[in-house]
């Protein structure tokens, strides 16, 4: 049968804790819960998968996602109020248009064991201005397309940088690969 959000239709639901017991967020858990705005987790979560945070446009901050190793599809798209996401130092793959539309994500990140940025992960993430990357293998198409204040980008591995990836990056002054 056809899968449904278990939060759908949760309309007040601003805050979310997530105890030891979640390993990983099922997709769209709490897709579109518009006033969501912050959620913690755990040291035990590792999978944030395909689109569980899409269209929270409230959402500022997921807390204490230092474990997380995968972030899937879609998993914050549309999240334009997200500010920052603690829980790069351990993420190895970034999915397709993970982040697309953050556009409050600021600064900078770095990523220290990602293996993968997928295509469009970061499009219109605006208030981006460096990426740091170590071990990178594949840097998606389209990945930068509108991160129209990224500075410089910093790579270090056997990264394939793709199509277009950095399109309309106009404040682009530095890149080591």
């Amino acid at each position: 049968g056809y899968w449904r959000p278990p939060f759908g239709g949760c309309t007040n639901l601003r805050e979310v804790v997530l105890g030891e017991n979640f390993t990983r967020i099922p997709g769209e858990t709490f897709r579109g819960l518009n006033l969501l705005t912050n959620v913690t987790v755990t040291s035990s979560l590792t999978d944030i998968n395909d689109g569980v945070f899409m269209d929270c446009s409230s959402l500022k901050s997921l807390a204490g996602a230092d474990s997380v190793t995968k972030i899937g599809d879609s998993a914050f798209f549309g999240c334009s109020s997200l500010e920052a996401f603690e829980g790069f130092a351990n993420v190895k793959n970034i999915g397709y248009r993970a982040f697309e539309g953050c556009s409050s994500l600021s600064g900078a990140i770095e990523l220290s064991v990602a293996e993968s940025v997928g295509e469009c992960a970061f499009i219109d993430c605006v208030g981006l201005t460096s990426f740091i990357a170590q071990r990178l293998s594949v840097l998606g198409p389209n990945a930068f397309v509108g991160c129209v204040n990224l500075e410089e980008c910093l790579i270090s591995g056997e990264a394939v940088v793709c199509s277009e990836t950095f399109s309309n990056c106009s404040k682009l002054e530095k890149v080591s690969l």
